[in-house]
């Protein structure tokens, strides 16, 4: 039986925002996130699979997945007015494991890590993307 999602959510110096949950597993919360993706009018872009990564290289790194989303239209419309938004496009969502089996979903916030190259519209913009963001990662 599934106990109810359990969130904590910290806000580090750098604009990461991270929610652990204790009732779903890793895969679960995976799919739930892309489904969250998908339904929220993002698209899932790319998965990177560390910990497959790592094993390739025949190391042991707990699961750590990256989630590449986003809206190609909106980014672009964004990168056009500075091209340097490219390295924090598309946005990322970061589901891991801890060596205890605690899922956690991680991102960083879109306003703290662009509102410094940005004007105007494009701050609603960055509002928008951390609401969706927020939605996704919160259970």
């Amino acid at each position: 039986m599934k106990r109810k999602w359990q969130f904590i959510f910290v806000i580090l110096f750098n604009g990461l925002l991270s929610s652990a949950g204790e009732t779903l597993s890793f895969e679960e919360t995976l799919a739930a996130v892309t489904q969250k993706v998908e339904k929220s009018g993002l698209k899932v872009m790319h998965i990177i699979d560390h910990s497959k990564n790592a094993k390739d290289i025949n190391l042991n790194l707990p699961r750590t997945t990256l989630l590449l989303v986003g809206n190609p239209q909106v980014g672009t419309q964004l990168m056009l007015q500075n091209q340097q938004l490219a390295l924090e496009l598309p946005l990322k969502i970061l589901v891991t494991e801890s060596k205890d089996f605690k899922v956690s979903v991680s991102y960083r916030s879109p306003i703290a890590a662009m509102e410094k190259q940005v004007s105007g519209d494009s701050l609603k913009i960055l509002e928008k993307m951390e609401g969706k963001l927020k939605d996704i990662t919160h259970f």
